[in-house]
């Protein structure tokens, strides 16, 4: 008898199929039961590895025993006469077919049920509607387009950031051209890895055309291939592969450029020696471990700034002329005091000596000028600030780091009616990037427009995956639904333990202490919630800016005013974040006779005299408000 006809005889292939849908069955009525008893990742990941790692063993057991009336047996004590194998083929048809129906109804079920959700529909199922609100209301034009991360076709998968770089100093040169906007980075990197339809991208981008292509890089050489597309009926308008090696890189992505600009008729107000894709550096060593740090930095969380920096100073040694490099650097600088425990006049010292750098080497470039503002800003020179932020964008209009960081200043100062058109500019640009959505959000609730404020949030959290802030509880809050808040608060702890596993994060029930002092909690709640020791408050240390606000629900507004009086870089977190919020402990904090003296302290009152006031402070009748002449409400 051949091996397949034995196979079939003792119902190995009956037992493969009936074990894969009951296996398949198995894994979704565990979910289920995951999801209502809110059971850790690693719960379902066991189940599965456990289905797979049975396969095999039980087609071995099918295999070599036979289950007969007397029970089971070695195949081989089995008489072929006594066999009742074509029986137990029949028992194993009805087992597999009712599995399949339960299966299909499962299904079914799922299909018609698309808003089940594991923590998030306990307190608002709102947050998870698929991202169809995300995109921006205005008619497409005709002169935008979407650069899509390009594909690393390479042998080593490491080589992703190298891909990644060659697209982003595509986007980047493309938006040098006039009149063609350009979707953001974030929002067109998002669809990395997913199967979405150039037509689905181009409505969340608002864009009329979509670049795609892919890279290969082997030794010293590298394979671009590019093309481009009509976002609305996916039509191909050009296509070209080009062959190159890391040497002429540059030449290759202003290439691509340039017929990109050709494709859509776009006039280059360019001199003949200006490039739409600059040439940074020669040594193409320095340009990999720039494509590399530059990734990092770009990622601020956890270790990535530090090691974005250790990247970009091995850039630098290998060329010192790398003026895009030294720019990126004093980027990396800057910011390092909101992500990781750094010395901030250090960070700041050599973010200043990296810009002096950037600028000796190429006066052109847009980056170093708004670091520069976002450094004036920290040290609350608002005004100086603006100046270099309006002139990056005088030099690059479309540059969204100094659209952002210009927004925040005017945040700061309670200017949001000025914020608000920059963070609806940077939206417009970047529509699936959280922070623009976020700061569009944080800007609705400071004025009052409560409805915008949580819609803009909810995409937040769609995006981001976790609202970390929580303003959304805040803004429960604000409108007398305590319950609501906690709820909501205690969603997202959830949620955020859920993803990430419970290292690192307090009880269940610590937790829960937390949410009722913060909203509205008695003495005795705000107390436990101190002692719980969570890093942030058992000794009163506050690291971050967004902190301050949780100082204050607990009642420890003293303490919350000696570290703003000692810190500029929290002052000026807190006071772009949450400073002006509408939400009663930082209204006790702005009626304290302190916060006129923190406001001068930190030359608020001079950028208002020629920028004009905010509407919860301002001057004393016939006074300009110097020398603490103003109040606030």
């Amino acid at each position: 008898m051949s091996l397949f006809n034995e196979l079939k005889r003792r119902n190995v292939f009956r037992v493969a199929v009936a074990y894969v849908v009951i296996g398949w069955l198995l894994i979704q009525v565990v979910e289920l039961a995951a999801d209502s008893f809110e059971a850790p990742v690693w719960v379902m990941k066991m189940i599965i590895a456990l289905v797979a790692i049975g396969f095999i063993p039980t087609l071995l057991f099918s295999w070599a025993f036979e289950l007969t009336p007397e029970g089971i047996k070695k195949d081989s004590e089995v008489k072929r006469n006594d066999s009742i194998t074509d029986l137990t083929a029949k028992k194993l048809n009805v087992i597999t077919l009712i599995a399949a129906v339960v299966v299909t109804a499962l299904v079914i079920w799922q299909q018609m049920n698309p808003s089940y959700s594991r923590i998030i529909n306990e307190t608002d199922k709102t947050l998870t509607a698929a991202p169809t609100t995300i995109k921006p209301q205005n008619a497409v034009s005709e002169k935008s387009i979407a650069v899509l991360a390009f594909v690393n076709m390479s042998a080593d998968s490491n080589q992703d950031y190298f891909a990644d770089g060659i697209s982003e100093e595509i986007l980047n040169a493309l938006v040098k051209a006039t009149g063609l906007r350009v979707a953001g980075r974030t929002s067109s990197f998002s669809f990395k890895g997913k199967d979405v339809t150039i037509k689905h991208i181009g409505e969340l981008l608002n864009v009329a055309y979509v670049l795609e292509g892919s890279v290969r890089k082997q030794n010293q050489s590298v394979r671009i291939t590019a093309q481009l597309i009509k976002a609305d009926d996916g039509f191909h308008l050009w296509s070209e592969t080009y062959d190159g090696s890391l040497e002429n890189i540059f030449d290759l992505q202003e290439d691509i450029s340039r017929k990109v600009t050709e494709q859509l008729k776009l006039i280059l107000n360019l001199g003949a020696e200006q490039r739409l894709a600059s040439k940074m550096t020669n040594n193409i060593d320095a340009y990999d471990l720039f494509l590399r740090g530059r990734e990092k930095v770009r990622k601020r969380i956890a270790t990535n700034i530090p090691e974005g920096i250790a990247l970009l100073h091995q850039a630098v040694e290998l060329d010192p002329n790398f003026a895009e490099a030294w720019a990126k650097l004093a980027e990396a600088e800057a910011v390092s005091h909101g992500y990781v425990t750094v010395d901030w006049g250090l960070t700041t010292a050599r973010a200043l000596s990296h810009i002096k750098q950037a600028l000796e080497i190429n006066s052109s470039l847009a980056l170093p000028y708004a670091v520069k503002g976002l450094i004036e800003l920290d040290q609350t020179d608002f005004l100086s600030a603006i100046k270099f932020y309006n002139k990056a964008l005088n030099m690059e209009p479309n540059n969204l780091l100094a659209i952002r960081w210009l927004g925040n200043t005017y945040s700061m100062l309670g200017l949001d009616q000025m914020a608000l058109p920059l963070f609806e500019q940077a939206y417009v640009l970047d529509p699936l990037s959280s922070i623009d959505t976020f700061n569009l959000g944080a800007v609705h609730f400071k004025l009052g427009n409560l409805e915008q404020a949580l819609r803009f949030l909810k995409i937040s959290d769609e995006i981001r995956g976790v609202n970390i802030l929580n303003i959304i509880a805040h803004i429960y809050y604000h409108q007398g639904l305590t319950k609501k808040a906690i709820d909501f608060y205690l969603a997202i702890y959830k949620k955020a333990v859920y993803r990430s596993g419970p290292q690192g994060f307090i009880s269940q029930e610590q937790a829960e202490i937390q949410a009722l002092a913060y909203f509205g909690g008695t003495d005795e709640q705000k107390q436990a919630a101190i002692n719980i020791g969570q890093t942030s408050f058992r000794k009163i240390e506050v690291q971050f800016g967004w902190q301050i606000k949780y100082l204050l629900a607990l009642d420890k507004i003293d303490r919350a005013y000696e570290i703003l009086d000692q810190n500029p870089s929290l002052f000026s977190g807190f006071a772009s974040d949450d400073m002006w919020f509408p939400i009663p402990v930082i209204k006790t904090f702005r009626s304290d006779p302190r916060f006129i003296k923190l406001l001068e302290k930190y030359k608020l009152p001079i950028a208002w005299q020629k920028l004009g006031w905010p509407k919860y402070c301002q001057p004393h009748s016939g006074t300009d408000g110097s020398n603490g002449q103003f109040q606030c409400h």
